[in-house]
């Protein structure tokens, strides 16, 4: 089962977010780079819209912070996310746009999350599990959403 976060509100539009390493994601804004802890959850605001430039580069998607290199999910790119959990859960659209959390083979519908749904034609969508397997996070300009996995959860309320 994967439950919402409940993030302190982020300034929109949102250019770009990370996904977690080590509990930590970060999102671009048209005028400054923040930093999101997740466990504990925690904003910071980093570095001005100046500075940003010098460190997301556009040409190949990377954003350079303290020496680590982070793919920067956006408009214009990222990388295939992960879709499949290590345990068994898998991650769809349904046929009207809302994300599915399926088993592996599509059949059985174990959540529907229906604060994540396909953009429209002119806007983008990120979708995608952490390496780690902790967090399912789901950024658009609009803003970001992430869940975090509560395993053998029974009988809980839909995201």
């Amino acid at each position: 089962m994967w439950l919402r976060l409940y993030l302190p509100s982020l300034d929109c539009p949102i250019s770009g977010f990370t996904f977690p390493r080590r509990d930590v994601l970060f999102v671009l804004m048209p005028d400054e780079l923040v930093r999101v802890t997740l466990d504990p959850i925690h904003v910071q605001r980093l570095t001005p819209a100046e500075t940003l430039t010098a460190l997301a580069d556009e040409k190949t998607g990377w954003l350079v912070w303290q020496g680590e290199r982070h793919m920067i999910y956006g408009p214009d790119g990222g990388d295939l996310t992960l879709c499949d959990h290590p345990c068994g859960d898998r991650m769809v659209p349904d046929a009207d746009g809302v994300l599915l959390i399926t088993d592996p083979d599509e059949h059985e519908i174990r959540q529907r999350i229906e604060s994540i749904r396909l953009p429209a034609a002119s806007s983008w969508l990120w979708a995608g599990f952490s390496e780690d397997g902790r967090w399912l996070v789901a950024g658009e300009p609009s803003g970001l959403q992430v869940f975090g996995h509560i395993p053998n959860a029974n009988n809980m309320p839909s995201a």
